[in-house]
Parts: structure tokens; C-alpha cells; sequence
């Protein structure tokens, strides 16, 4: 009998050490899934904060982006007023005249805002035929040149930065004659 009762005060104090033990290992259970779930919440915010930052330059380079194109589209409208003040002074005979010499100081003022924004003409005169910065309007032989040598600037080009506002009307040599004896020979 007395081994009984030790029995049973042996399992009066191991019930509840195994009852305390399993509450313990519950919690624990518990707190390691409040962790890992703390831990994904802390990676999702992280992950949601860096999508933002990337939306926001994506953001800010789409709105640079808009910013220059509207710059361009203004300064590319502004082309037409200078080619027509240019073709004023060009047509003006008398150079002494205040009004050409008003319209004179007006073409340069022109110049020097648009110069100030970062517009450039285009070369083209006395250089070969390019593509990207030349419209050939006409063609005009001349043996003594190369063909594709810009022979007269037509309408003046220009650029703002490498971004072509308006490319140079050109016309350009093109020797019939010695593309005949080419394809012959």
C-alpha cells in the first residue's frame, strides 16, 4: 500500500508537471507562430515599401519624361516664328531701315532664348548626308562632289540636346552619270 500511495503522489506531481510542461510547450508553439507570422508581416511591409519606392521613380522619371517632351513640343513651335523672321531680314533691302534693324535685334533675341533652353541648329551645310539630322527635299548633280554632300540647307535644323526638334531640309549631290558607269563597269 505504501508503494501505492507513493504511486499517486508521484502522479499528483507528475500530472501537473506534464500539464505545466505541455502549457509551456503550447506557448512556446505559440509564440515561435507569433514570430514567424510578426517575421512575414515585417517582410510583406518591407516588400510594400520598396514597391513604393520603385512607383514613385518610376513615377517621377514618367513625369520628367512628360516635362521634356512639352518642353521640346513648345521650343519646336517657336521654330516657325524664327524662320519667319529670318526670311523677313533675308528679303529686307534696305539693312539701314529702323524696322529691319528692330526686326534684326528681335531674330537675335529669338536666338539667344532658345540657345538658353539648350536648342542648337543642326549642321548640315558642306557636310555629308545624315539620316538622322537631314530631310532630303531634292537632289541636284554636281560631278566635282560626292553624293549625299549636302548641297544647300533648304529649311535650318534643329535639336535640343540629341532629341531632333525639326530636321534640316537639305538638298543633296546625287551624280546620276557616275552611278550609270558604275552599274556598266
Amino acid at each position: 500500500m505504501e508503494h501505492d500511495e507513493k504511486r499517486k503522489d508521484k502522479r499528483t506531481v507528475i500530472i501537473p508537471i506534464r500539464r505545466a510542461n505541455e502549457k509551456v510547450e503550447k506557448k512556446s508553439s505559440d509564440m515561435s507562430a507569433e514570430d514567424i507570422s510578426l517575421q512575414e508581416m515585417e517582410d510583406r511591409w518591407r516588400r510594400a515599401l520598396a514597391d513604393f519606392d520603385n512607383y514613385r521613380k518610376r513615377c517621377e522619371r514618367e513625369m520628367q519624361g512628360t516635362r521634356e517632351d512639352e518642353r521640346a513640343r513648345v521650343l519646336a513651335s517657336m521654330l516657325p516664328v524664327l524662320d519667319s523672321i529670318e526670311n523677313a531680314l533675308k528679303a529686307s533691302k534696305d539693312y539701314d531701315h529702323p524696322i529691319v534693324k528692330g526686326v534684326e535685334s528681335i531674330y537675335k533675341l529669338m536666338k539667344q532664348i532658345l540657345s538658353s533652353y539648350g536648342v542648337e541648329e543642326i549642321e548640315a551645310e558642306k557636310m555629308l548626308f545624315d539620316p538622322n539630322w537631314h530631310e532630303v527635299v531634292g537632289t541636284v548633280a554636281n560631278p566635282q562632289l560626292p553624293d549625299g554632300f549636302v548641297w544647300e540647307v533648304v529649311q535650318k535644323g534643329y535639336k535640343l540636346g540629341d532629341r531632333m526638334l525639326r530636321p534640316a531640309k537639305v538638298i543633296v549631290v546625287k551624280n546620276y552619270e557616275n552611278n550609270n558607269q558604275n552599274k556598266q563597269g
